[in-house]
């Protein structure tokens, strides 16, 4: 079920900065379970208020034409990790088309922000950057200049916590780069109607192209000036989202509550201590690894740091009820396959503690033997 380049995944960007790269150089020499665990547990609250990857659907056919890497940017802005955003958006259709052009400080560097979805959850916005013809080529990535924020963001006048970070911005074509955000509606606005969104963006850097991921040398930045501020209007759609209760039992642990949408599945559980993935490495975590898969074998990545942050422990070493937060499933799912496993042996699960069979369709969750 779990083909071999599934297996590798990093739970964050391979460019959000020193503090990360220093990290991610660490782990990649780690087991590739244990990177799982101890990013889930050492690195999700730094991931949660990251400004996520996230990925937009339908381009403005003009530009489409120009950069083919566009079609398909919910995939490829996602590869490096899973922090935020989803993969799945762009395959439901239902991102609206904005098109702002922000105004900008500096006339020849230009940014749009391209189609938004909200879904009284948190907005979704796609982004392009165009950079002067003289700068094409000079740099790997594009961030935030500094690890504080670079977004200033408001819905209906209040202030969006956590409204992230400009990092990431991947090269398209002939001075284009992508990337996206998510933005968490405040409290007060998850029910409004309209949202009027407010964006100041700044203080973005150009990455060099000298930096060595096997030595973490020559990591550096050149600031790139300008800042870039609009508003626009998004009507939420609430219309998507599938929510359905569950009693399902395996070896101790329940699934309580399933809700997917467009941007993300939720499911509510209860887990027992199975034990320790290895007793002699305790913060390697505990037994049963959550995993989420389609029906036909496609895995729905884990939000680590959703998922840590709501309260989800990969170290309880108890019994926990919480949620788990994955990417959006593919439009048009129909089951997935929740898995609790020990440990991934390559292409094979080995040692589940628990397996339950979702059907999205007719909404009913059934335990079955792994």
């Amino acid at each position: 079920m779990l083909e071999q380049n599934e297996m590798i995944r990093i739970a964050i960007p391979a460019c959000l900065g020193d503090r990360v790269n220093e990290s991610l150089h660490e782990v990649e020499k780690l087991h590739r379970k244990r990177v799982r665990v101890r990013l889930g547990t050492t690195l999700g609250s730094f991931v949660a208020v990251a400004a996520a990857f996230l990925t937009f659907g339908f381009m403005n056919p003009a530009l489409a034409s120009q950069i083919p890497v566009l079609g398909r940017i919910f995939q490829v802005v996602n590869a490096p990790g899973k922090v935020g955003g989803s993969a799945n958006l762009g395959t439901y259709g239902l991102a609206e088309e904005i098109g702002l052009r922000l105004e900008s400080t500096e006339p020849g560097t230009k940014m749009t922000v391209q189609q938004a979805y909200g879904d009284g959850n948190t907005v979704q916005l796609s982004l392009i950057l165009e950079l002067p013809e003289e700068l094409d080529g000079k740099y790997q990535w594009v961030e935030s200049y500094q690890q504080g924020s670079t977004c200033e963001a408001k819905i209906n006048g209040e202030a969006v916590e956590k409204s992230g970070k400009m990092n990431g911005f991947q090269p398209a074509e002939e001075g284009l780069w992508v990337a996206a955000m998510v933005l968490p509606v405040p409290e007060s606005q998850r029910e409004a109607e309209q949202y009027e969104i407010s964006l100041v963006l700044r203080d973005l850097a150009g990455n060099l192209p000298e930096y060595d991921g096997d030595t973490l040398t020559g990591y550096e930045k050149e600031a790139i000036p300008g800042e870039f501020r609009g508003t626009f209007f998004l009507a939420p759609d609430r219309t998507q989202p599938i929510t359905f209760e569950s009693d399902a039992e395996r070896n101790g642990a329940k699934v309580l509550r399933v809700s997917t949408s467009p941007t993300r599945t939720e499911i509510r559980i209860e887990k027992p201590y199975w034990g320790l993935r290895h007793p002699t490495v305790p913060e390697d975590g505990d037994l049963g690894y959550p995993y989420l898969f389609t029906e036909d074998g496609e895995e729905i990545l884990l939000e680590h740091g959703e998922t840590y942050d709501g309260g989800y422990r990969f170290d309880a070493q108890a019994v926990q009820e919480a949620s788990l937060i994955f990417d959006s499933v593919p439009a048009g799912t129909k089951k997935l396959v929740l898995w609790f496993c020990n440990e991934n042996q390559w292409d094979q699960v080995t040692e589940t503690q628990a397996k339950f069979i979702i059907d999205l369709e007719h909404r009913t969750v059934t335990p079955e033997e792994p």
